[in-house]
């Protein structure tokens, strides 16, 4: 499957799971707004049996060596929706380090039964995991050019 910004949800997180990019893909799956749901929990969008725990897998994945991505190759999760119900769901997870802080984008597809194209391919993944390192290194360029404006603008007072 090739990633389809139309069709697929793109879910930013830290590793204190406060959501901090929310896809218009995202807000037509969920239910939400982004501005209703930028800086709370991930957890609004996890099925209850499964939220406790989800703490204890995003610190696993941040402190683990290896892959930058985790497929879970075709492996049906389920997601809850603002109107409670629960989605089934296929997900791929970019981790990205700035600052030393941890990022995961979670790229996300409802599981359609049948449906061929369901999961993304490795090469898909790490297209857009390179599409996402370039974007936080911008970002990150633009804020740091930022800090340094604030910086002198307070210097200068």
């Amino acid at each position: 499957m090739r990633w389809d910004q139309d069709r697929d949800a793109l879910v930013t997180i830290n590793v204190a799971q406060e959501i901090l990019f929310f896809s218009a893909g995202a807000e037509r799956l969920f239910g939400y707004s982004a501005e209703e749901i930028l800086g709370k929990s991930l957890t609004l969008l996890l099925p209850e049996e499964t939220a406790d725990h989800h703490p204890d897998h995003v610190q696993a994945f941040a402190l683990a060596a290896g892959p930058r991505t985790r497929l879970r190759n075709g492996a049906i999760l389920h997601g809850r929706r603002k109107d409670r119900t629960h989605v089934p769901l296929h997900i791929s997870i970019v981790k990205l380090q700035s600052d030393g802080e941890h990022f995961f984008t979670a790229i996300v597809r409802e599981a359609i039964p049948g449906a061929v194209d369901n999961v993304l391919d490795r090469d898909a993944l790490e297209m857009l995991t390179g599409e996402l390192l370039r974007a936080n290194l911008e970002l990150t360029r633009q804020v740091n050019e930022r800090q340094s404006v604030a910086t002198a603008l307070q210097e200068s007072e």
